[in-house]
């Protein structure tokens, strides 16, 4: 626990579980507050929990922010024109965008051949920032068939980039990135764009339109991987 200033308040709870969970609000010497938490069972401590009433006693566990994880993951928009990638940190105080950009192929060369480029880019990314996790979109099939293939294919070979690099992935649908980012399963792309810019303190919007996907997928991953990691704790 870091040096606070005083305590403000105390708890003690007991889950249905057996898990003693102890919170403390705390107010720090710089003038901000927080909240302190013990799981006893599990030997864990979190920040800024939230608690949630089920038949008096459930702690919604979920809510919780592990103190001592730090989350790097790659989120990747994939396209075989354009393969929007960024790379997100976030530990408990704030994300942050490692780097982003896009993998653009030639439109002069065949379609196994950008693929070939696609999937030797996405290897060196890897490579160069060590994500612990890779995010990518499910595939979603609207109205442009043709389109949907070509991402399709373009997907296949961000998996395989993945596997091969053994990185754990996860999935998301494209509506459960704008809940996340903007708060609003059926959010513009320009909403989400300029959400994505406020979140992660950019001064501009991020470009390409693939690039700025790629974040906003990224820091939907990171969520879904701290959400999993509660409920497997």
């Amino acid at each position: 626990m870091p040096q606070e200033q005083r305590i403000l308040r105390y708890w003690e709870w007991f889950s249905p579980a057996g898990v003693v969970v102890r919170v403390a609000t705390f107010s720090l010497s710089n003038g901000s507050c927080g909240e302190y938490g013990e799981l006893k069972k599990e030997n864990k401590c979190f920040w800024r929990i939230v608690f949630r009433e089920e038949r008096g006693w459930a702690v919604r566990r979920e809510a919780a922010f592990w103190a001592d994880v730090s989350v790097r993951i790659l989120g990747i928009d994939p396209g075989t024109a354009i393969c929007g990638w960024a790379v997100v940190e976030k530990d408990n105080y704030s994300s942050k965008a490692v780097d982003y950009g896009a993998i653009v192929t030639p439109s002069s060369m065949d379609a196994s051949q950008r693929l070939e480029l696609i999937y030797a880019n996405l290897l060196d990314i890897i490579e160069r920032y060590e994500p612990q996790y890779g995010a990518v979109e499910k595939l979603f099939f609207g109205q442009n068939t043709k389109t949907a293939l070509a991402v399709g294919q373009a997907r296949g070979v961000t998996l395989l980039a993945l596997r091969h690099c053994k990185v754990p992935m996860v999935e998301m649908a494209p509506s459960e990135v704008k809940q996340t980012v903007t708060g609003y399963g059926r959010a513009d792309k320009h909403q989400v764009q300029i959400m994505v810019a406020r979140l992660l303190h950019l001064s501009q919007i991020p470009t390409p339109d693939d690039a700025a996907d790629a974040l906003a997928i990224a820091m939907t991953g990171i969520e879904w991987v701290r959400y999993q990691e509660v409920l497997r704790d």
